[in-house]
């Protein structure tokens, strides 16, 4: 037999003649070389894609910004439970004085809401963040960047959109309560957590009913209030109170707002203010809305526009023939109560001096804020049913947006950011939120869905007059 006297440098199989350490080293070392070969050529052929344009190529690198295909947004969808699976019905939104009838509800909703209220700023779900939505400080949320240099929030004020963008920002403000709500509810004791479970199911973010009720209710008033937790009462921070500003938030804050000019007085005391120095806040809020006779036009919403959207709507597209809409009814609770108003004889306007946030363009930062709006949203759905046929239409905003320069035309198919839908990437728009049991969530008046359109267009117009007419009841 020929015996070679040098082995082959290059064995054809190594592997027989390596122990198994040995082994398991080789076929290491040989997947990492691979893996380093495959490396280079990819890196290769992106460098050559971008050098050549014109070369036909399939492969795509990830893009990692926001707007990647891959990344999917905060879904605002409402509140989803205690809904009829049969008849599609969902839990009302309640008058305030009502849902303090719930000693179950109320223990939820205010220990939820003063747990978003201490969230870290730093968190999108947070409520300085979602505060941040709506005007100042005018920054991005949710990876929603505009180009826009005009500086303002993502609200739409002045437009026919007005009413539409705020139903998804409550949406998404009420499904972070009632998230909350439905987990708190399982820490009671198993003698009461049925009762906690069935106000947890139900819970919807009550609304102040500043037109029937021109009055401050009196537990925004309350520093503290006595709630009953999983671990027993305790006396807790009311969160419909105030809002006290993150450490290191309010420099900044106080920056934005210097670029409107607005009073820095709301600035020195690190939380939200409704005039402070005044004496009677309450009676003089109820005075000023008294003076501007919010109760009356509310109704005339209903009796004097012939069922005309955009003048309903916004404020941007009066005329000598329509002086009223809901966003100037709203302008005015604000003014009530974050100014001190004087009205000169014979004025048509109201001078105000700014004493609280709820008058500037930080007013989402108090949390009466939401009892408000819960009510202009309201309005907006009991005016939908009584014109059921009336809705957006095409006009030109004089005011911009964060993402929007002013003096383009918004529509029904404007996109409503920065809130997206089920799937996270589609943004709704006032078709697909044009529907209140999108978000999960009724209202009273609107509950009998057995009701025609016309029958249900003269159920509300009753209730409207009871509520709210010179002739009331």
């Amino acid at each position: 037999m020929k015996t070679l006297r040098n082995p082959p440098l290059y064995p054809r199989n190594p592997l027989r003649h390596m122990d198994h350490a040995a082994r398991f080293n080789y076929v290491t070392r040989a997947l990492m070389f691979l893996a380093f070969a495959i490396g280079v050529l990819l890196i290769g052929g992106v460098a050559l894609k971008y050098a050549t344009p014109g070369l036909v190529w399939k492969f795509t690198p990830p893009r990692l910004s926001s707007t990647a295909a891959h990344y999917r947004h905060v879904r605002v969808v409402g509140a989803k439970t205690g809904i009829n699976s049969e008849t599609g019905s969902a839990p009302p939104r309640l008058e305030l004085s009502e849902f303090m009838n719930s000693a179950e509800g109320v223990d939820l909703y205010l220990q939820c809401h003063l747990e978003l209220l201490n969230k870290n700023a730093s968190d999108k779900l947070s409520f300085y963040q979602i505060a941040a939505i709506h005007g100042g400080p005018y920054q991005a949320w949710d990876g929603v960047t505009g180009n826009v240099t005009f500086p303002s929030g993502y609200a739409t004020h002045r437009s026919v959109l007005f009413p539409v963008w705020h139903r998804p920002y409550l949406a998404l403000f009420e499904q972070i309560i009632s998230g909350c709500a439905v987990k708190l509810a399982k820490e009671y004791d198993e003698d009461v957590r049925k009762a906690y479970e069935d106000a947890a199911s139900v819970l919807r973010i009550p609304y102040w009913d500043w037109a029937a009720k021109p009055w401050l209710p009196a537990i925004v008033a309350q520093p503290f209030r006595t709630v009953r937790t999983p671990k027993g009462l305790a006396n807790i921070t009311n969160p419909l109170h105030q809002f006290t500003f993150p450490e290191g938030t309010v420099d900044g804050l106080r920056a934005a707002a210097a670029i409107h000019k607005e009073d820095p007085i709301i600035w020195t005391t690190g939380a939200t203010m409704r005039c402070p120095q005044l004496a009677d806040h309450n009676g003089t809020v109820s005075d000023q809305l008294g003076t501007l006779n919010t109760t009356l036009r509310t109704y005339q919403l209903f009796t004097e526009l012939d069922g005309d959207y955009e003048h309903f709507a916004s404020i941007g597209y009066w005329d000598v023939h329509h002086r009223i809409s809901l966003e100037n009814v709203h302008n005015s609770v604000h003014l009530a109560v974050g100014t001190e108003m004087t009205i000169e004889e014979g004025a048509e306007w109201a001078r105000s001096r700014l004493c609280g946030h709820m008058g500037s363009d930080f007013a989402s930062f108090d949390p009466l804020f939401f009892l408000h709006h819960a009510n202009i949203d309201r309005i907006f759905a009991l005016w939908q049913a009584v014109f059921p046929d009336s809705y957006v239409t095409p006009r030109i905003s004089d005011l911009g947006t964060y993402l929007r320069p002013a003096n383009l035309t918004d529509n029904i198919d404007t996109p409503l950011q920065p809130f997206f839908g089920e799937d996270g990437k589609t943004p709704y728009t006032a078709a697909t939120a044009r529907n209140i049991s999108t978000f999960g969530y009724t209202y009273l008046e609107l509950m009998d869905l057995t009701m025609s359109p016309p029958e249900l267009s003269e159920h509300v117009l009753r209730i409207i007059s009871s509520l709210y007419s010179e002739k009331k009841s």
